[in-house]
């Protein structure tokens, strides 16, 4: 018996021995498995200059005080790492010889801790990383790009050390992995030389035009054009051989190949030590050359009496590309208006010693011109043709109108300059050659604007000499804006009250002028933080998690009463959550400043939590500073992961453009949801500081809007006149609190845009989708002529958002019927990519009007992604009596959407033989569509059906959705317009006009019956 305990015993504890050998070489060979699954390779990073080829880690570059170099921090490990969440390094430099200007972001990586703000400081300064999104490393994958600009002679190393990178490893979630590079530091050495080297400048490039199909040599023009060495030409992203012929400082050939597209063209030269030079637009390539052509012709005046007295003047612009000389004649046919058949002009060079000509470019006229009384008065306007020949036989051919009418009466007095519309601005500017001015005069002329021949500005007082003013594209009556923006005053110039002498003169001679009067002073002041009228420093969301993962923002308005580039730094000091020094970034403009912000930063596990207290600091390049301060709440994690969040994608506003004339009303909607239900929100509040408002604004609920755990906030806002507009949409930053105090932020994109005098309304692009990776939709605000589109696509570009070296080529335009969506077509999209879209000014509306540049002219929209899914509708709101907005669950097509709402019909819910009558419907939105409607019944549940739509993806969306109609908040407004105005008196006076009949009826009837029984008195009672 005791025998076989002992061999039982004996059994189990060889096989716990034998368990445990197995876990250990298990274990083992799990930690081989991580070894060998990552790289052994080391270092595993290295410095190179993108514009030197060949280069190897270490190398030594030579490079002259002052010029700035770029440097790309590289991943050169040979096996990739994947699921990389972020790094971190140390940067080693002497700031007395290196002074680094930014850290550029590259891919999705931004930066969660920058460098010391003390110029005086040295080395080191420890750098992190954030990938928004996991991302995999790869041999030559660049993670960051550091700018900067040597200061002193010498020679001088950077170098970055202590490398850690953050990864995830698939087998075991539990905690990041980590790998550390303890190999010698990644270095680059600098041997600066004494003496600042003048940057590279291109001044002219010819030919400017060139005809497709043909290798054409180019000389480039201009000053210190070899530079350090140059390591390649560019136009656009093809590269130019060198020609036989030697470069020199002042010129440089390169032949362009025969293969390139038709299209403009930017040149771009890249040196040896990082510098570059560039010229936009510098060549165009074309179908055919054109050498003469006539561009403008006109009378002046335009109108005249058909008496033989009244005079006018033709004007013709021919533009000769062989030159004055090769200019044969410009003739006109005046026989239809009683003149002769064939009058020749004079060329305006002939009187002007030849100084008029401006590109091959010069004016001719025919003055004197008077109509005899016997020719005939018409409604309509003579067209009078007039043609010019080169000597080489070559012809062009144009014509001018002229209105011959008893009805005017031509005024011979010069033209004026107003002087109450006319200004500087500002009013007082500081002589440091940063701060900007501009001026602004408005010219009318008795006979139209088209009479106004050149408008100068005498800047003499501050050593500028006489400089041409640029007229707008806008005609007001019978004047125009001319303006000359962002002059600079030099240090040299004397303090004191300056004079500027605006003067205007007509093709008849007749000239006018006024005096402006502005102020140069040489006293710097102190920059500001605005704290104020609602507006304070502040961060979004206020309070959240130390779990290095939940971004948070910090926000300051700062201005500078010596102008915004006399702005040196802003930052703040975030060491108490272990984030050291932040620089903020200059955001948009807000009429009293700008704002400045730091986006995204994230508190680390190890950030003491509580209410914390940080200081900003704001410095002008004088050393004058301004100081302000600001809280977060660094809260319990648990609070976060249980506090409501913002669906961004849910968050818009109605009407989708705002106007910033302070009356025209704007609604701002966003979506919240909390795991606890909506009961559980405390309070969204949208920040509006961006837009000179209050920071604080609470949002309130929108009626039956609740989905799930979750529902829509809205607030109503009128856009102050001070808030400029914007090519890109101003983000408002909206917070969500629940009763346990966690919040969440989120966003609101808001376009705002002005009205141009006397209502002219510029067409502008709402928004632009990738439909496929190939394919562009653009939504316009108005429809355009579509015979001034291009088929070509050259009245749009399209670039890499972060840099315009890296265009997308376009290779076809088309437009929809309508006239508002135009689709390009594209050389092959990165996926996710951002690209910016410009539309030039060539393009105009069905009314002539063109696009203004600065005004809804460029966008952002990303390269082709396929969302998986089906899409369908989210929300259906009646947003007035007659609009019902839809929001869907992807962007969708444009030219999918029937402008006459086709793809929609609506019913009312419990009568479906009752159809409420769709009017039209326009896309506002990637994911929202605008219904006009007949009006609706208040407070009727309605259905929805939608058909035929495609989201982006081409994914058909056939399905419905419930609204109810609108109902009014104003009691008065009786035929719920949303106004209560003269309508709603109608209304009301025609009931109470009933009903004080029916009251004066039963008063006769009881005076006829003597009025005393019970009956008759309950009965008035009633009524």
């Amino acid at each position: 018996m005791h025998n076989k305990k002992t061999q039982k015993n004996i059994l189990t504890i060889l096989v716990v021995i034998l368990l445990t050998v197995l876990a250990v070489a298990l274990l083992k060979n799990y930690t081989l498995f991580l070894k060998t699954a990552l790289p052994n390779q080391n270092p595993y990073f290295e410095f190179k200059l993108p514009t030197i080829d060949n280069q190897n880690t270490n190398t030594q570059v030579e490079t002259p005080v002052g010029t700035k170099l770029r440097i790309n921090l590289n991943y050169i490990g040979t096996e990739a790492i994947e699921n990389v969440s972020g790094y971190s390094f140390t940067l080693n430099y002497n700031v007395g010889q290196l002074n680094f200007e930014r850290y550029l972001q590259e891919n999705t990586f931004s930066i969660s801790a920058l460098m010391a703000a003390n110029p005086d400081q040295l080395g080191p300064v420890r750098l992190a990383g954030i990938f928004t999104n996991e991302a995999d490393l790869t041999e030559g994958t660049t993670l960051l790009a550091l700018e900067f600009t040597p200061l002193a002679a010498g020679s001088t190393t950077l170098s970055l050390n202590g490398f850690e990178i953050s990864y995830e490893d698939e087998t075991d979630t539990t905690q990041a992995q980590k790998i550390t590079d303890t190999n010698t530091p990644v270095t680059l050495t600098f041997n600066i030389t004494a003496g600042s080297l003048t940057q590279p400048i291109i001044t002219s490039v010819s030919p400017s035009t060139i005809t497709v199909g043909t290798s054409t040599t180019l000389l480039i023009s201009g000053q210190n054009l070899t530079g350090s060495g140059i390591t390649s030409v560019y136009l656009n992203q093809y590269s130019l051989d060198k020609t036989t012929v030697l470069d020199s400082s002042t010129k440089i050939e390169r032949q362009v190949p025969s293969d390139l597209p038709v299209g403009t063209y930017n040149l771009i030269i890249n040196y040896q030590n990082g510098a570059r030079a560039e010229r936009t637009d510098a060549v165009e390539i074309v179908t055919s050359l054109k050498n003469l052509a006539i561009e403008e012709a006109y009378f002046s005046p335009n109108q005249v009496k058909p008496n033989g007295v009244y005079k006018t003047t033709l004007w013709v612009l021919v533009n000769n590309t062989q030159g004055a000389t090769a200019l044969d004649y410009v003739n006109t046919d005046l026989s239809s208006i009683g003149g002769r058949p064939n009058s020749r002009l004079t060329s305006e060079c002939a009187v002007n010693n030849n100084q008029c000509l401006v590109d091959n470019k010069q004016w001719f006229y025919l003055a004197n011109i008077t109509v005899p009384s016997t020719t005939v008065i018409k409604e309509v306007s003579y067209i009078i043709p007039v043609y010019a020949t080169n000597k080489t036989g070559e012809s062009a051919n144009s014509s001018a109108s002229l209105t011959i009418t008893n009805q005017i009466a031509i005024s011979e007095r010069a033209p004026v300059v107003d002087s109450v519309r006319s200004y500087a601005m500002p009013r007082e500017i500081v002589n440091n050659g940063q701060a900007k001015i501009s001026f602004y005069a408005f010219v009318t002329d008795p006979d139209g604007a088209v009479d106004l021949k050149s408008v100068v500005i005498d800047l003499g007082s501050i050593n500028q000499g006489v400089k041409a003013m640029t007229a707008s594209e806008e005609e007001v009556t019978q004047g125009k804006w001319f303006y000359l923006k962002d002059l600079t005053v030099a240090n040299t110039v004397a303090v004191g009250s300056k004079t500027a002498i605006i003067t205007v003169t007509d093709r008849s001679g007749a000239s006018s002028e006024i005096e402006l009067k502005f102020d140069v002073t040489g006293s710097t002041r102190a920059p500001r933080i605005v704290q104020g009228q609602g507006i304070k420093p502040y961060a979004s969301p206020r309070m959240v998690p130390p779990d290095g993962k939940t971004p948070v923002s910090f926000y300051a308005l700062v201005d500078d009463p010596d102008g915004q580039a006399n702005l040196e730094s802003v930052i703040i000091d975030l060491n108490t959550i272990n984030l050291g020094i932040v620089s903020l970034e200059q955001s948009t403009s807000a009429g009293n400043g700008y704002w400045y912000v730091a986006k995204d930063l994230t508190v680390p596990t190890s950030a003491p939590k509580g209410s914390h207290r940080f200081y900003l600091r704001a410095t002008d390049k004088d050393g004058n500073y301004a100081t302000a301060d600001l809280d977060l709440n660094v809260a319990d994690i648990s609070y976060a992961e249980n506090g409501p969040t913002i669906n961004s994608n849910k968050s818009y506003t109605t009407p989708n453009l705002a106007v910033n004339d302070n009356v025209t009303e704007v609604t701002l909607y966003t979506f919240v949801s909390d795991p606890d239900g909506t009961a559980d929100i405390e309070s969204v509040v949208v920040n509006l500081s961006l837009l000179n408002l209050a920071p604080t604004n609470q949002m309130l609920p929108v009626p039956s809007s609740t989905q799930g755990q979750g529902q829509s906030y809205a607030l109503t806002i009128r856009v102050p006149q001070v808030v400029s507009p914007s090519t890109t949409p101003y983000e408002l930053v909206v917070s969500a609190t629940d009763k346990q105090g966690a919040s969440a932020a989120g966003k609101i994109l808001l376009r705002v845009a002005s009205k141009l005098p006397e209502a002219i309304i510029t067409p502008q692009m709402l928004f632009g989708l990738a439909t496929n990776s190939t394919t562009v939709e653009v939504v316009f605000s108005k429809s355009l002529d579509q015979n001034n589109l291009e088929e070509s696509g050259t009245n749009f570009r399209i670039t890499d958002a972060t840099t315009i070296d890296s265009p997308l080529l376009i290779s076809r335009a088309t437009i929809s019927s309508y006239g508002t969506v135009v689709t390009l077509t594209t050389a092959p999209q990165e996926e996710g990519k951002t690209y910016t879209l410009l539309a030039l000014d060539t393009l105009k509306d069905n009314q002539g009007i063109r696009l203004s540049s600065g005004m809804g002219d460029k966008l952002d929209f990303e390269g082709y992604q396929e969302i998986k899914g089906k899409p369908k509708a989210r929300l259906a709101t009646a947003t007035s009596p007659t609009s019902v907005e839809v929001v869907f669950s992807q962007p969708l097509k444009p030219t999918s959407v029937n402008f006459s709402g086709n793809n929609f019909t609506i019913k009312e819910l419990l009568n479906s033989s009752y159809a409420l009558k769709v009017l039209q419907a326009e896309q506002i939105d990637t994911n929202l569509i605008r219904i006009k409607t007949a009006p609706q019944k208040a407070g009727v549940k309605y259905l929805l059906q939608i058909k035929k739509l495609l989201s982006a993806g081409d994914k058909e969306l056939n399905s419905s959705t419930e609204f109810k109609g609108y109902v009014s908040a104003l009691r008065g407004d009786l035929d719920y317009d949303g106004d209560v105005d003269f309508a709603d008196f109608t209304i009301f006076a025609s009931v109470y006009q009933k009903e004080n009949n029916l009251l004066d009826e039963n008063s006769n009837q009881n005076q006829n019956t003597g009025g005393g029984s019970n009956a008759n008195a309950n009965n008035n009672s009633n009524n």
